[in-house]
């Protein structure tokens, strides 16, 4: 199959372009920098809660992982990531946050899919970030992410009470032009490549053209690119390359 060529071909112990977030190939992009120093301010100036704002494929998910991480290794505090479920029910989404502890300590709560999460839940959350404060038993902190739909949720009437907690909102974008390459080669050396980058500028141009630095939509150029170059016995991807795997994208794509 040409897809084990490929991996044979670049000595790939892994796919270096897959979908699945993980942390341990999370790629510290400007924005992402911008997005994490935000969440540790804010929550050093006991903020709490700071709002993620990004597209669909911008790595939301991967930063809230991240920042999971950081919160232990650097904070040394219990950090939870959620995933909003849309068949949760609101008793059922508070008994979730009564499961994460009983607040003695500090504890970070990140919220992933948060745009799709009704005014009562978040009404839940403020029950719970007030109550946690007037107690003054520990220290309850609230990340959200979530797509532009979160940004106008926010700005209803009904949601002005958590806008006032949550003053801190940072912005995710795509990878910038310049950061492209280092992208591309730091995803492949984490799956075992070793030499050169196996992307013309050209092909880079081309690819961070199509994508605007969207870091999802850039895994799944590059690597039906090198693909691409492989059929045609190549190991190195041209801008004709690019150029079919283009038009072997979904239209949706």
């Amino acid at each position: 199959m040409i897809v084990s060529r490929y991996y044979e071909a670049l000595n790939l112990k892994c796919n270096p372009f897959s979908l699945v977030p993980d942390p341990d190939v999370f790629f510290l992009m400007a924005s992402h920098a911008e997005a994490i120093d935000t969440i540790f301010f804010a929550y050093d100036n006991d903020t709490p809660m700071v709002r993620i704002i990004g597209d669909p494929g911008t790595g939301k998910t991967m930063l809230l992982k991240f920042a999971k991480k950081k919160f232990l290794e650097e904070r040394g505090i219990k950090a939870v990531y959620l995933s909003y479920n849309p068949l949760l029910s609101i008793s059922d989404f508070a008994q979730q946050l009564d499961g994460i502890g009983d607040f003695e300590g500090a504890v970070a709560v990140l919220i992933d899919e948060a745009q799709d999460m009704g005014v009562d839940y978040f009404l839940i959350l403020k029950h719970r970030l007030d109550s946690v404060s007037l107690e003054g038993k520990g220290r309850f902190f609230v990340v959200v992410a979530g797509t532009s739909k979160l940004t106008e949720l926010f700005e209803e009437e009904a949601m002005r009470p958590m806008a006032q907690r949550s003053p801190y909102a940072c912005e995710l974008y795509g990878l910038r032009k310049e950061e492209l390459a280092g992208y591309i080669d730091f995803r492949l050396r984490h799956a075992g490549f070793s030499g050169e980058l196996p992307f013309t500028k050209w092909a880079l141009n081309l690819i961070w053209s199509r994508t605007k630095g969207n870091p999802r939509l850039v895994n799944i150029l590059a690597e039906r690119s090198l693909l691409a170059a492989m059929v045609s016995g190549r190991r190195k991807v041209k801008r004709k390359d690019v150029k079919t795997a283009i038009k072997d994208l979904p239209r949706a794509l």
